[in-house]
């Protein structure tokens, strides 16, 4: 069953990536898969032109905020990261 603090994550997450659309400095998150933890597996993209100029570091921020929510609060062990750039396999 999902919890409350699950349900906020994921919304949030959404909500993020729904208004992502820009160019700037981009950064992608991953999570490693439970099958192969050597895997990586795309979950959003963060390109936003929100915090362009004032901060360029507005998608970088986001990304690492959110992969830290995630870390802190996913008990199936997974991991989450972000990497700069566009999604790559």
């Amino acid at each position: 069953m999902m919890t409350i603090k699950t349900i906020f994550i994921l919304g949030l997450t959404l909500v993020i990536t729904v208004s992502c659309s820009g160019s700037g400095d981009v950064y992608t998150f991953y999570r490693n898969s439970l099958l192969d933890p050597s895997k990586r597996i795309h979950v959003a993209t963060f390109d936003s032109k929100a915090g362009m100029p004032s901060n360029p570091d507005y998608n970088r921020l986001s990304c690492e905020e959110t992969a830290m929510l995630y870390n802190k609060n996913d008990p199936s062990g997974q991991v989450w990261w972000c990497e700069k750039g566009r999604y790559r396999e």
